[in-house]
């Protein structure tokens, strides 16, 4: 009977997820994917795939059901495989440095996105971060942050670009931050 419900429940989860991509991550996807043509299918399919998983097991969370630690690997594997491809690979680009923060304040509508979907991609690094405490994780992930901006640089797969390092980071502390209080609480609920 489980089976036949996470059966269930993954075709439910696939169908939501085709309509969502279909009206919505898609369009989200071709405005503002600046990689390499190589590489945009395997973006579209893993970005729907993961939808198709994180839709998944919050379904399994509404019905209390377990969800299997395979698949949860599976989508720290799609996530990274995804960042990866994301980050470092677009096609050759020559002038990449950006030292201005003016980007903050342009608020049309490409640039929120792009600032929107940068902040929600760094969101599951702060995750992985929230066990550390508050110095080592700011550290880290500034460290972290920088590394990725400094590759992107040096291999002119991408742009250094301040206010990716400020958005980045706003996103992965953010998200430590947010998952350490959750956790505190969980403690302290159980004493």
């Amino acid at each position: 009977m489980k089976n036949i419900k996470t059966i269930m429940l993954l075709c439910i989860s696939y169908f939501i997820s085709r309509v969502i991509f279909y009206y919505m991550t898609s369009e989200i996807l071709a405005a503002v994917y600046q990689g390499s043509q190589y590489f945009e299918n395997f973006v579209y399919y893993t970005v729907f795939i993961g939808q198709t998983i994180v839709i998944f097991i919050a379904f399994n969370s509404l019905f209390k059901n377990h969800t299997n630690d395979c698949i949860i690997k599976l989508l720290w594997m799609i996530y990274f495989a995804l960042m990866a491809v994301l980050l470092f690979g677009r096609q050759y680009i020559g002038e990449n440095m950006n030292l201005s923060i003016s980007g903050l304040l342009d608020f049309n509508r490409m640039n929120m996105l792009q600032i929107a979907l940068n902040f929600i991609l760094f969101l599951p690094l702060g995750y992985l971060l929230r066990k550390l405490p508050d110095s080592k994780a700011i550290i880290i992930s500034i460290l972290l942050v920088c590394l990725i901006e400094l590759i992107q640089a040096v291999s002119h797969r991408g742009i250094f670009d301040l206010v990716d390092i400020i958005v980045d980071e706003l996103g992965m502390i953010t998200s430590f931050k947010f998952t350490k209080t959750i956790a505190d609480n969980r403690s302290l609920q159980c004493k």
